[in-house]
This record gives C-alpha cells, structure tokens and sequence, in this order.
C-alpha cells in the first residue's frame, strides 16, 4: 500500500469511525503511518501528501487525545481487529473542542482577548488537542492568524509550535488568500517559509 493511499484509509476509518460511534485506531497503526509518511516527505514534500497527513494527525489528536508516535506494527492492524474501546479521555476532547469553538466564535464576534482565553483554556484542559486542526476549514483566516501572533507573542501556550504555524499556512493557501498567507509566514518556521513561499511562485495543480 503507497504512502498516500495508507494516509488517506487512516484519514477515512478515523473519522468516519469517530461519527458513527464506533472505535478509534490504534495510537501504534497510525503511528506508523504518519512515520512513514513523515519520511516519504522529506525525501520529496508534495502538497496533497501534507494535507491527508494533517487531516490524519488532526483527527487522531482529537479523538485519542494522544499524540503520534512512531510503532512497529502496521495500519492492517486496525483493520483486522477495529475492537479497540474508546478512550477514556473523550470527555476531555469533548469540552476542548467545545471551548476552541466557542473560541473561534468569540474571536469572529471582535472580542480578541475573550476568544484567545478560550481557546488557550481548550489547550490546558486537553494539552494534546491541536485546536486549529481540529476546527479545520471552519477556522477563520481572521482567528487563524490571530491565534498564530498571540502564540509568537508569548500569550498563547499552545504545544506544538511548527503545527500551529503549518494549520494558519494551510488555511490560507487553501482558501487562496495569498494576503493572509504573507500576513502568516513571518512567524514560520526557516523550512516552512521557503516551501510556502515556493508553493506560492509555482502552485501545485
């Protein structure tokens, strides 16, 4: 199985498993993918590769609330014996999402600093949640990059800088507001700025 196709199957059987209440994958069978994955895109970065690998990262965190880590054992795993029982910190994920929505609302609303607070409270109470991927396409360019600067600026404790700055660069590029991509890329990372700012000279088809 290709790199993007394991990726993708991850992607579908999480969340389509995540709605219809049935069991999560294994932290270990995903791990793995997002390993190989990992590796598959250092050797040559390709924009659709990095979008299913989020939308898997995103899902996992949210669901699992555990964050990825490399394993020996195959996504067949999961495939095979899919009776692995929820975890027991649903709850938690739960009231996150619902304080990083009632976030975004408030950000979208003009109340910066009551938005951020909820926000920054999703992450305390869940530490591996990634509010911005976990909100997605429904996050605004707005929140988005407002959340990044407070995040820079020292105000908002969020765990994984390069995944807060890679979910404000992917929602700009993807909504194809090159402005607020520029408005972004200040604050990413050496690496991140030089392939964004390829992607913008010679955008992928």
């Amino acid at each position: 199985m290709s790199v993007r196709a394991a990726l993708a199957l991850a992607a579908i059987t999480t969340m389509v498993g995540f709605a219809c209440g049935r069991p999560n994958p294994t932290d270990a069978a995903l791990g793995q993918v997002m390993q190989e994955a990992r590796d598959d895109l250092e050797k040559s970065p390709d924009p659709r590769d990095i979008r299913i690998l989020n939308l898997t990262r995103g899902a996992q965190a949210a669901m699992t609330g555990k964050s990825m880590e490399p394993d020996n054992n195959r996504l067949d795993a999961y495939i095979e014996d899919p009776n692995e029982p929820p975890p027991e910190s649903q709850k938690f994920e739960l009231e996150a999402i619902a304080l990083a929505q009632e976030g975004e609302l408030a950000l979208l609303s003009g109340d910066d600093e009551g938005g951020l607070a909820k926000l920054e409270a999703s992450m305390k109470l869940h530490p591996t949640l990634d509010a911005l991927r976990v909100l997605g396409p429904e996050l605004s360019k707005r929140a988005a990059v407002e959340l990044l600067q407070s995040y820079c600026e020292g105000t908002f404790r969020v765990q994984r800088q390069d995944a807060a700055r890679l979910a404000v660069l992917d929602l700009c590029r993807a909504q194809s507001d090159t402005e607020a991509l520029h408005e972004a890329l200040p604050w990413a990372s050496d690496e991140t700025l030089i392939w964004y700012e390829v992607q913008l000279v010679e955008p992928v088809p």
